[in-house]
């Protein structure tokens, strides 16, 4: 066998290691990226599921706070109209 020949199969051995080794880097990192992902998606679906629950809160605390207006408006009229006591009747939507 020729040098020539030796050096041909080395450059292809190197060649097919190298190959080799960049296909278990480019799998590795795909499955970082893989991985990576699937929390996210996890971390974006327990968000999603917070910001739901907040909106449903801030709904509840809005129509609270309408309610508590309201009667204080209600308040304040029978006080300018200087009606006697008692007060007009507490709201039965808001708690004590």
């Amino acid at each position: 066998m020729s040098e020539a020949q030796v050096l041909i199969y080395v450059i292809v051995g190197i060649l097919a290691l190298a190959g080799t080794v960049g296909s278990a880097v480019l799998a590795s990192r795909q499955k970082g990226l893989t991985d990576l992902t699937e929390r996210l998606q996890v971390e974006i679906a327990a968000l999603r599921d917070k910001a739901n629950d907040n909106e449903a809160r801030i709904s509840k605390l809005e129509s609270r706070d309408r309610a508590w207006a309201n009667y204080v408006h209600r308040l304040r009229a029978h006080i300018v109209a200087q009606l006697p006591p008692p007060p007009p009747e507490w709201p039965k939507d808001l708690d004590v």
